[in-house]
């Protein structure tokens, strides 16, 4: 029965790839229910081949690559993209669940899901951390983010562990550029707050090293923005250090030596004010003790502020 059923959908899809009609409209709604409901361990061959070739198709909606047949303000279109985006968040919520599997001990089927779910995930995030194709539509509706967050809501706690942990690193190397918005990473993060379930501020909050931390964008937003090479230095793995003051009285500042550090201090204040809004959600959540009382430990060390740096911290 799932494999007939398997394709007759995507014969549909195939057949009416110009997508949201009503009959698209019901196969993209039945494909969603089949992933999140059936047991995809068993699928034959044939059926792995007609799910791969409607995969491909609804991500290339998902990511505007495929050429849109009625205007870009129909509702119809919006609810055909929501939809497509709801059956790839399933697709990378049920591959993902298996990533820490033993290979040896999954099914074939459950091998390609997890094949699929790896390789359309990387697409999903670059295409959701970065500005909107058509900066006309900047307002508009980002459906790589509602895939994220469906894949958030349907997986399991491994699953969010994996999205929140790249985006964390986004956010990281998107404050360490000269890229003029900086902030991209974070609006995703703060939508999958919002939208992805209690999984994604327990992943957020429960990140340890080596993986990077939420203390590690706190960490990044009190460096200057820019760093001279006279100022760099490498820690005892060979990472770059960026310049940060230390705490303690004996690096109070004169009125003359803030006064230098003044204007970098106020461009890092500007770029974490970018930023900050979008943390926030995370921090509201039950799951934030354990990171507001490590935030805590860290301000009560420089109060009251005795450098510039101080401040910006």
């Amino acid at each position: 029965y799932l494999s007939s059923t398997i394709q007759k959908i995507t014969l549909i899809l195939k057949e009416d790839e110009d997508g949201n009609g009503p009959l698209s409209m019901a196969a993209i709604a039945a494909l969603e229910s089949v992933l999140t409901s059936a047991d995809m361990s068993c699928l034959e061959e044939k059926d792995l081949v007609s799910l791969g070739k409607s995969f491909s198709f609804i991500s290339r909606v998902v990511l505007g690559e495929e050429e849109e047949t009625v205007d870009d303000k129909s509702d119809n279109l919006d609810e055909w993209k929501t939809a497509c985006a709801r059956v790839i968040g399933a697709v990378i919520a049920l591959g993902l669940c298996q990533e820490k599997e033993d290979d040896d001990a999954l099914t074939e089927s459950c091998k390609r899901m997890k094949t699929l779910a790896t390789s359309l995930l990387p697409e999903i995030l670059a295409s959701a951390t970065s500005p909107p194709k058509d900066s006309s539509k900047s307002n508009s509706i980002r459906y790589e983010w509602a895939v994220l967050a469906g894949a958030c809501a349907n997986g399991t706690s491994r699953v969010s562990q994996k999205i929140v942990s790249e985006l964390i690193s986004g956010i990281i190397a998107a404050l360490r550029s000269s890229q003029a918005d900086q902030g991209a990473p974070a609006m995703v993060l703060a939508y999958l707050i919002r939208r992805g379930g209690p999984n994604v501020s327990v992943a957020f909050h429960g990140m340890s090293p080596p993986e990077p931390t939420p203390f590690d964008i706190i960490n990044e937003m009190c460096k200057p923005l820019q760093l001279g090479s006279s100022e760099e230095k490498m820690d005892s793995e060979g990472n770059m250090v960026g310049r940060q003051l230390q705490v303690g009285m004996s690096l109070l500042q004169l009125p003359a030596s803030r006064a230098k550090d003044e204007k970098v201090a106020n461009d890092a204040i500007k770029r974490a004010k970018s930023i900050l809004p979008f943390l926030v959600p995370a921090y509201e959540r039950s799951s934030a003790a354990s990171s507001c009382g490590g935030l805590a430990q860290f301000v009560d060390q420089i109060l009251p502020p005795l450098s510039e740096w101080d401040e910006v911290k």
